[in-house]
């Protein structure tokens, strides 16, 4: 087949044929001829939202003893300044916490030619140093953030709220998206207003607006990382018709515990790709509670799958993912903060037979308990 460079996903713009050299063999891989990096492509089911970062796809793979979980530890940035930019939430059930801080002379341009690679080798446009840092994070940590020019703020506090509606008229109010188009937001949408609250600059989870997006002349920034209720984003989606990196993520459920660490490392990159000055941080509202610990025995394993493991390999394996034993009689496992769908010993048993391997799974034969006599249909069955 021939192909333009377009066509191969290798430019954005082609016109015509993509000419080779004469010098290659054939069964070179392609991948080393264009310079391109291999990509894995999962399907990632809905109960497994940490899947949807490549960190969390290591630490399963790791678990199955391949390779090495390298997590670098996350160091907290000291702001120089207090943030002239508060945060006030008025729909809690909308958005339990919300974190930010303000960095100002930075220097926006495009990103340096790594960041765009990764970014191009998983589908994505890059755009300019600061979205690519957003998108970065979170396809990386499956953190989604967000940045807005702080010199387009009106005022000196962002709310959190629901979508208003007017008084006189009963329409809903309306609010230009990055991607240039106009939502209305009703009650049931998570809201980011300035000037008091009273304009909207972004749905909540789902996209920011345009009045506040970053551009190449951008100088000082908010960065904004928080925690959106799942349903209330997937019904925004549903209801807008309005599907986004953030509102894939958050509407199957974000780690509430990176909120923090989130802002932070976002904080890093874009003091090393940008330059600023970073303000003191703002936290408002409490993450919710992580998963309840819960009792487990492990000869459960045994019992629901047939696997002879020691209690030093299942632990092992559960220690791995990141849950928390108290061994006893029984053990108490606490999940992790990024496993909001664990929820008792069942699904244990099934981490357990999962990172094992289903092919280690038994399967002995059914017992012959001899032909039947008179056939396996009784005469009503028959008829």
């Amino acid at each position: 087949m021939l192909c333009s460079a377009s066509e191969l996903e290798l430019a954005d713009e082609s016109d015509g044929i993509l000419e080779l050299a004469d010098d290659l063999a054939v069964g070179t891989p392609a991948a080393g001829v264009f310079g391109a990096e291999p990509v894995i492509d999962f399907e990632v089911t809905p109960n497994r939202p940490d899947w949807l970062g490549v960190a969390g796809i290591a630490r399963d793979l790791a678990a199955a003893s391949l390779g090495q979980l390298k997590t670098p530890s996350i160091l907290p940035v000291p702001g120089t300044f207090p943030s002239p930019i508060s945060v006030r939430i008025e729909a809690p059930e909308m958005c339990p916490v919300f974190a930010g801080r303000l960095i100002r002379g930075v220097k926006n341009g495009p990103s340096p030619e790594w960041l765009q690679r990764r970014l191009t080798a998983i589908g994505l446009r890059s755009i300019n140093r600061l979205v690519d840092v957003t998108n970065l994070v979170a396809y990386d940590r499956c953190r989604p953030l967000h940045v807005y020019d702080a010199t387009k703020l009106v005022g000196n506090e962002i709310v959190v709220r629901g979508g208003q509606v007017a008084r006189d008229t009963g329409e809903p109010e309306h609010l230009i998206a990055l991607d240039g188009k106009t939502y209305a937001a009703d009650p049931a949408i998570c809201v980011i207003a300035d000037a008091g609250g009273e304009r909207p600059i972004g749905l909540g989870g789902v996209m920011g607006g345009e009045s506040t997006g970053c551009s190449d002349e951008t100088t000082d920034v908010f960065v904004e990382c928080a925690w959106f209720d799942p349903i209330v984003t997937a019904q925004t989606g549903r209801t807008l018709s309005l599907n986004s990196d953030a509102q894939y993520r958050f509407a199957r459920g974000v780690d509430p515990a990176s909120v923090v660490p989130g802002v932070e490392l976002a904080t890093r990159l874009i003091l090393d790709l940008c330059g600023g000055e970073p303000s003191e941080l703002v936290v408002a509202g409490q993450a919710p509670a992580n998963p309840a610990a819960f009792a487990f025995d492990p000869a459960r394993v045994a019992l629901l799958t047939g696997l002879s493991l020691d209690d030093e390999r299942i632990a092992e394996i559960l220690t791995r993912l990141g849950f928390e034993l108290a061994l006893g009689t029984p053990w108490t496992v606490t999940p992790p903060s990024w496993r909001r769908d664990v929820e008792g010993p069942a699904d244990l048993v099934e981490e357990v037979a999962r990172i094992e391997g289903y092919g280690a799974l038994p399967s002995p034969p059914l017992p012959d308990l001899g032909a039947p006599s008179k056939g396996v249909l009784n005469s009503r069955q028959a008829r």
